[in-house]
C-alpha cells in the first residue's frame, strides 16, 4: 500500500488557512461593530421647561447645551436645534428683549435618525439697571431743584426708560469758615426699577453749595441827583423788583447765599 504524504499535508494546510481566514473575518467584523458610526450611540434626552436669562446686551443664544441633559461632544454635530412660538412659528435665535413674557418652545432633532425632543422656553430678564450719579458743585444762589441739577443716568439691557424712584435727600450744614467755601451739602439718593421689576443698586449723588466771592457781587446802580437819576417824590416804585437786585455771576442773590 502506497503512502500519500503530499495529499494528507495539503489538506490539512488547507483546513488551517479556512481555519484562519474564518478567525481574521470573525475578529475584523467585531472590530467594524464598534467601528460604527458615533451617531448610532448618540442619546436624545432634551431637559423640558428652561429658563433663559438675557445677557447685558439683552441677548440670549440658545445652543444644545443649554436644552440638552450632558450631551456627548462628538454627538453635537448631528443635532439640529429649533425656536417656535406657541403656533409652531419659527424663532430667531439668539432670543431678545422681545421675547420676554411669550410663550416658546425648541425642539433638537438628531439629523441621521429624525429622532427628536422637545421643551419650552421661558425668557427672563434677571439683569438690574445701573445707575451712575454725578457729584456737582454750585454757586449758593444757583436753583437745587432736581430737573436743574445734573441728570442722574441709568441704563439697562432692555427697559430704554426704566423709572428713577428718590430715596430722599440729607441737607447738611458745613463750618462757613472752611477752606473750600462750602456753606452746605445735599446728599441725594437714587435707585432705578426696570420693566421686569429689577431694582439698581442705590446710587448717591453730592451737591455742594459754595458761599460767595464777594468781589463778584454785582450791586444796583445808585439813583442819586449827582448821577441824574434820581427818583421823583411822587415815585413810589422803589422795589427791588424795579431798581434792581444785587446779582452774583449774573444771577440774583438769594437767602441762602447768607451774606
Amino acid at each position: 500500500m502506497r503512502n500519500h504524504p503530499t495529499k494528507s499535508t495539503c489538506t490539512g494546510d488547507l483546513l488551517q488557512f479556512r481555519s484562519s481566514t474564518f478567525s481574521v473575518l470573525f475578529l475584523l467584523l467585531i472590530f467594524i461593530g464598534f467601528q460604527r458610526p458615533a451617531y448610532a450611540q448618540c442619546p436624545l434626552v432634551c431637559k423640558g421647561m428652561v429658563n433663559v436669562s438675557l445677557g447685558t446686551d439683552g441677548k440670549a443664544l440658545i445652543t444644545i447645551y443649554n436644552v440638552m441633559n450632558n450631551p456627548q461632544p462628538s454627538c453635537i454635530p448631528n443635532y439640529q436645534i429649533t425656536l417656535m412660538d406657541s403656533k409652531g412659528k419659527p424663532v430667531p435665535n439668539p432670543l431678545t428683549c422681545a421675547n420676554i413674557g411669550q410663550s416658546l418652545m425648541y425642539s433638537v432633532k438628531d439629523i441621521t435618525n429624525n429622532n427628536s425632543c422637545w421643551g419650552n422656553l421661558k425668557v427672563e430678564d434677571k439683569l438690574p439697571p445701573i445707575l451712575i450719579c454725578t457729584d456737582v458743585t454750585l454757586d449758593c444762589n444757583q436753583s437745587t431743584e432736581v430737573d436743574s441739577v445734573a441728570k442722574v443716568l441709568v441704563f439697562d439691557n432692555c427697559d430704554i426708560m426704566p423709572q428713577i424712584l428718590s430715596q430722599g435727600e440729607l441737607i447738611t450744614q458745613i463750618d462757613c469758615n472752611n477752606p473750600a467755601g462750602i456753606l452746605y451739602t445735599i446728599t441725594r439718593t437714587w435707585i432705578a426699577k426696570d420693566s421686569s421689576g429689577n431694582y439698581s443698586i442705590p446710587c448717591v449723588q453730592k451737591i455742594s453749595i459754595k458761599k460767595p466771592n464777594l468781589i463778584d457781587i454785582k450791586f444796583p446802580i445808585n439813583y442819586t441827583q449827582a448821577n441824574g437819576n434820581f427818583l421823583d417824590c411822587a415815585d413810589n416804585n422803589t422795589s427791588p423788583d424795579t431798581l434792581g437786585f444785587p446779582t452774583y455771576h449774573g444771577r440774583p442773590l438769594t437767602l441762602m447765599c447768607k451774606i
